[in-house]
């Protein structure tokens, strides 16, 4: 749910919410700041949230992607090409 909510509150109008590299490991992390998660866990949890429904497909550590029926709002416009997908998407 926290990599959803992450999506959720960080997407554009695209429906794309892009992260430099290791940024969504942070945030998983622990809130003290000691401990990140694992890279390959960050995929584990965004499959895991893909396949409950959460995010969309093509969700990456780089790029998380809400479903299209979630999307409300966000900044930039809605055909705003994803930098690390191609294309825009709504």
């Amino acid at each position: 749910m926290r990599v959803a909510a992450l999506a959720y509150g960080m997407h554009r109008a695209n429906g794309h919410a892009c992260f430099p590299p290791g940024a969504i490991a942070l945030v998983l992390g622990k809130p003290n700041g000691g401990d990140v998660v694992k890279e390959p866990n960050v995929g584990r949890i965004i499959k895991r949230a893909v396949e409950y429904g959460f995010l969309g497909e093509g969700s990456t550590s780089r790029c998380l992607i809400v479903p299209a029926h979630a999307i409300e709002g966000g900044l930039g416009s809605q055909h705003a090409i994803c930098p690390m997908h191609g294309g825009g998407r709504r």
